[in-house]
């Protein structure tokens, strides 16, 4: 059951904030110079598709650049080869969903035991039916069968390498074997001649159908309205009181970057605003991550609903046995999907206002762990000279013979490493996230001429390709790397581990023993002291 609907006797109209009319406040600018576009005799702003492209001798930098022209080229039938799934598309349902009885108990018990086996579930109808009393509950494959039908939801078999390494999608979609084991694409027992059998496959889930079924329910609908409410609300705080920007955030629809988009017509009233989401999972105890799960969180619905297990929408999974080696390739279908979505617009019927109307999907940002964030950020990580995803401007420093840079804002006397002997940063003074320094950057990198150019470009600007969230439309997604969202989750979890260690005289390593740093203040009769 889903929670009490949030208030709505007060729904804002869409006449409240004109689409045409100017911006209730004025943009706000970040506190940059870069001296790119300032002026009208300054150079053109950079875009994707001025950007040089990168030599063969640098292949995969090339087929990187390929990968995010494939979504900016993207169709809805570059993934999805079903006929009835694209007039669905195209032609949403209006009409009540219709359920008897035996159906309605059906899909109770199937929701239930979601994760419970099938034989589990068959099992227990068996046991049901056997009473005689109540409907007849049908069996579990054709209730996953009506799951499909009722609410549209389908999902998508692309061929991948057999060991996990590449799927064969976008630049590697008519390989016959993996770019990097070489092992073939086929099964050599089932495929016959000009038949040919993929050896495995993975599964993606198209966003647009859960869209639609999202809207089609009047109590969903409501609160897919919620960020379109709460923004309304801040503009008109804004306006009443004569402010900039809001002097509480509570949540994005206060940020910057989201006014900003939403008073540029970005975002309309019934545009989703979504996160991209991705991490590995350790399936097995003694085995490292051998799985990886992509997501998209709505952030248009309420924050109290848009994390619930119902509301994470699953856009893909890419299996064992290994650790995917290009997970882009796997995260394609999902991203080419919303980015045709986003520019081809999707029709959804709204079940709270009984219309027909189009959605874009905007794309406002990406939220992901430490280690998976170089696969939507395109950087170096977080162990390299300029690993910060903002592109902060802010160098690492190393130790003497080593290769890990560490974000160290203060030079340790005497040191003297190549790379990252630079003077002490003063971090009030760091840089705002900027689209035109992300590019002249990238646009350094991708005039690499060969390898050793590569590395000494790759070291100097923090980028090893070009972020995959570039073939978005700039009308329907922030500019990277302005909507890539830093791991503030692991930071405090690690500074915490490391500080309880500190305060208790526990930290061994570079000449100290227990009880050597100064900081060890929580150690002997202290702790009777706290209880």
């Amino acid at each position: 059951m889903l929670p009490p609907s949030p208030s709505l006797d007060a729904r804002p109209q869409p006449h409240l904030v004109s689409r045409s009319q100017p911006p209730l406040v004025e943009p706000i600018q970040p506190d940059v110079d870069l001296d790119l576009d300032d002026d009208d005799d300054g150079p053109a702003p950079l875009t994707f598709d001025s950007l040089p492209v990168a030599t063969d001798q640098l292949m995969e930098l090339k087929l990187a650049q390929d990968l995010v022209k494939a979504i900016q080229a993207a169709k809805i039938s570059d993934d999805i080869k079903d006929p009835d799934v694209h007039h669905a598309l195209k032609n949403p349902c209006k009409e009540p969903i219709d359920i008897d009885s035996s159906l309605l108990l059906s899909l109770q018990l199937f929701n239930a035991m979601y994760d419970c086996s099938g034989r589990a579930y068959e099992r227990v109808r068996a046991v049901l039916n056997s009473t005689g009393q109540g409907p007849e509950i049908i069996s579990h494959h054709l209730v996953k069968k009506a799951v499909l039908e009722l609410t549209g939801v389908t999902y998508i078999k692309t061929d991948m390498c057999p060991n996990s390494c590449y799927a064969f999608t976008g630049p590697w979609a008519d390989l016959d074997e993996c770019p990097k084991c070489k092992t073939s694409r086929w099964d050599p027992l089932k495929s016959q001649g000009d038949v040919k059998v993929p050896a495995r496959q993975f599964t993606s889930i198209p966003i647009g159908p859960v869209l639609q079924a999202l809207y089609r329910s009047p109590t969903t609908a409501k609160h897919m309205w919620h960020g379109y409410r709460e923004t309304v609300k801040t503009l008109e705080e804004l306006d009443r009181t004569d402010k900039a920007h809001p002097e509480v955030l509570k949540d994005i629809y206060q940020s910057e970057a989201y006014l900003s988009a939403f008073k540029e017509n970005k975002i309309g009233e019934h545009d989703p605003v979504l996160m991209f989401t991705l991490d590995g999972a350790q399936l097995y105890q003694n085995k490292e991550a051998d799985c990886w799960f992509f997501f998209w969180v709505i952030l248009s619905l309420p924050p109290e609903l848009r994390y619930k297990k119902q509301f994470m929408i699953p856009a893909g999974f890419a299996p064992g046995p290994n650790k995917p080696d290009n997970v882009a390739s796997f995260a394609l279908p999902s991203w080419r999907h919303v980015g045709a979505l986003s520019t081809k617009g999707l029709k959804v019927w709204d079940g709270d206002l009984n219309r027909e109307t189009i959605s874009r999907p905007f794309v406002y940002n990406s939220g992901m762990d430490t280690v998976a964030g170089p696969v939507v950020t395109g950087g170096v990580g977080h162990t390299g000279r300029e690993g910060c995803w903002n592109s902060c401007e802010m160098p690492g420093r190393r130790k003497e013979g080593g290769s890990v840079y560490y974000p160290v804002a203060l030079r340790p006397h005497g040191h003297d490493v190549p790379n990252s002997s630079h003077d002490d940063i003063d971090l009030s003074k760091l840089e705002f996230p900027n689209h035109q320094r992300y590019m002249v950057k990238l646009s350094k990198l991708l005039t690499s001429q060969n390898i050793t150019d590569y590395e000494r470009n790759r070291l100097e600007t923090g980028l090893v390709r070009p972020s995959p969230f570039l073939g978005f439309s700039p009308n329907h997604c922030l500019p990277p790397p302005e909507g890539f969202s830093l791991d503030l989750m692991h930071l405090v979890i690690n500074i915490v581990a490391l500080l309880i260690p500190l305060w208790r005289g526990e930290v061994r390593g570079d000449g100290l023993t227990i009880g050597d740093c100064e900081h060890a203040f929580l150690t002997g009769d202290v702790w009777k002291e706290h209880g």
